[in-house]
């Protein structure tokens, strides 16, 4: 007796999941450890040289929340058809954009 396709497909989204989420949880804790690293007002941004910064700053604070809520949202609609796939592409998407920004902080 086989299985119907229909009762692995939940089983192998959650799968998916699990699997996205250990690759992107650390370098989501890596953007906020640097985050937190080079925040403005404890390095004093604004002195010579670091006029851009505060900006790279931001990008990189918006993409790696973008990343979190993609990865909340993925977990969240897991139980749906076609939705969760965006959103679970979309976390380690975004947390690539955000590297070339991190390396110029």
């Amino acid at each position: 007796m086989t299985p119907n396709m229909e009762e692995w497909r939940p089983a192998l989204r959650t799968t998916a999941i699990c699997v996205v989420s250990i690759l992107v949880a650390p370098m989501l804790m890596l953007n906020a450890y640097l985050l937190l690293w080079f925040l403005p007002e404890l390095t004093y941004w604004g002195t010579a040289g670091n006029e851009g910064h505060q900006y790279l700053w931001i990008l990189v604070f918006v993409l790696s929340a973008a990343a979190v809520v993609s990865l909340v949202l993925a977990w969240i609609q897991r139980h749906r058809s076609a939705r969760w796939r965006l959103w679970l592409l979309a976390a380690p998407i975004l947390i690539v954009v955000s590297l070339p920004a991190m390396d110029r902080l």
